[in-house]
C-alpha cells in the first residue's frame, strides 16, 4: 500500500547506486546489467485515473494498493482511491469481515 504524490512521479536512480557499502565493481557489474537505469515509483504500479470505489477522478495524493490480476497468477493489479474512499472501503470491508467472523466462517 502507498500513499501516492508528485514524488512517486520523480525519476530517481536505485538507491544502491550511492550505497558505499557495495563496491565499485559490483555497482559496475548491476549498470551492465541494466539494473542502473533511473526510475519512478509509478513504473511499478499499474496507475490509474478513477477511483475504485467512487469512479470519480483521482488526483494527488491518493492511496495505492497492488495485488494479483484475478484472470493471470501472478499478473498485478492495482486499486487507487481517493483517501475518504480509502477510509469508508476499510470501513466496509472491516464490518464484512466482522460478520462473518461471527458466523464462524473463515
Amino acid at each position: 500500500m502507498s500513499v501516492i504524490t508528485e514524488d512517486s512521479f520523480r525519476w530517481k536512480f536505485p538507491g544502491w547506486v550511492n550505497d558505499p557499502e557495495i563496491k565499485e565493481e559490483d555497482k559496475r557489474e548491476l549498470f551492465e546489467m541494466g539494473m542502473g537505469d533511473s526510475f519512478n515509483d509509478a513504473d511499478a504500479m499499474e496507475v490509474n485515473e478513477l477511483c475504485f470505489y467512487c469512479a470519480e477522478h483521482l488526483s494527488l495524493p491518493y492511496i495505492y494498493w497492488q495485488g494479483c490480476h484475478g484472470d493471470i497468477k501472478g499478473e498485478r493489479k492495482g486499486i487507487s482511491l481517493h483517501a475518504a474512499c480509502a477510509t469508508e472501503f476499510a470501513q466496509k470491508l472491516k464490518n464484512d469481515v466482522v460478520k462473518l467472523e461471527k458466523e464462524g466462517v473463515e
